[in-house]
């Protein structure tokens, strides 16, 4: 055994290569997945500019809709025209937005009225958008709510209305 041995021969650094060869490629794929992983990870910083939640609303309606039409999905995104003022970064939110109604058309696809409902409330001075389905599931995890918190500043700015 090489344990035991405070020399190595020709024969035992031969046997070694094949293991060390192994080690090297496995931490390199390691390495490999760590990198990847802090990519998909690691958001970039936020583009913060001041966008109205009906502008939000309206656009990603625009952009969803041939999709979902494909689909013979209804999409009803309501409050299109709401002045309320917010600062955030357009394109992270769209995202969300898009990944939760590409969700839904996937939970909507044996559904026999498929219908995706992305709306949003005002409570205790925070904007929540909810994008609901009536996909197979929905009504076993009804009491579990799925968020995508997004904390920002909200501002009834009298000069949109």
């Amino acid at each position: 055994m090489i344990t035991n041995k405070t020399t190595l021969d020709k024969e035992d650094l031969e046997d070694l290569k094949p293991a060390l060869q192994t080690i090297k490629r496995r931490s390199e794929g390691l390495l490999d997945f760590v990198k990847d992983y802090r990519l998909i990870a690691e958001l970039p910083t936020p583009n913060v500019e001041q966008h109205s939640v009906g502008e939000i609303l309206q656009h990603v309606k625009v952009l969803m809709h041939p999709m979902v039409s494909a689909k013979h999905i209804k999409l009803q995104v309501v409050q299109t025209a709401s002045k309320i003022s917010l600062q955030i970064d357009f394109k992270l939110v769209e995202q969300a937005l898009i990944n939760l109604i590409t969700n839904s058309m996937y939970a909507l696809e044996h559904a026999e009225q498929p219908l995706i409902e992305v709306t949003y409330r005002l409570a205790h001075n925070k904007v929540y958008i909810d994008v609901i389905d009536n996909g197979k599931g929905s009504r076993q995890i009804i009491s579990k709510r799925y968020s995508c918190l997004f904390i920002l500043r909200v501002r009834m700015d009298p000069a949109l209305d």
